[in-house]
């Protein structure tokens, strides 16, 4: 789960790609289609994260919807769960996403989608900054 810990408040409505779950505070980017999806582990891109649950049993599921997504930018920091510790030597890095909830700290970025800053509230948390959003980039 992404939660912004400083910056503005950037919160824009967005169409969400349909059939998709998403979890409050996923981390999302724009498919081919201009449409919102969770990031994976490939993505080259992030955004910022969605402000609400979508679940198999919502009414809008299988729709294209509108969902609320907070917008994050360089200057912006969030706090995102980690895979593994978040240790000193990692302060500083560059690293990637494991899925749309979880920061991979276990191993060096490819793409190099945000910038670890601190430790978070708990050694298992990170606060970063992003350095890809997919909408300046």
């Amino acid at each position: 789960m992404l939660i912004q810990k400083r910056g503005s408040a950037r919160l824009k409505w967005m169409p969400k790609v349909a059939s998709t779950r998403f979890d409050l505070g996923d981390a999302v980017v724009f498919n081919v289609s201009g449409q919102i999806t969770p990031v994976v582990a490939a993505s080259t891109t992030i955004m910022g994260y969605i402000k609400r649950n979508v679940l198999s049993t919502d009414s809008d599921f299988a729709s294209t919807a509108l969902v609320p997504v907070q917008i994050c930018v360089a200057y912006d920091e969030v706090e995102i769960d980690a895979s593994t510790t978040v240790t000193a030597a990692m302060i500083g890095t560059v690293r990637d996403f494991s899925n749309a909830s979880t920061l991979n700290v276990g191993a060096a970025a490819t793409t190099g989608l945000v910038r670890i800053l601190r430790q978070g509230s708990t050694t298992t948390k990170a606060v970063c900054s992003f350095l890809k959003n997919g909408l300046t980039d």
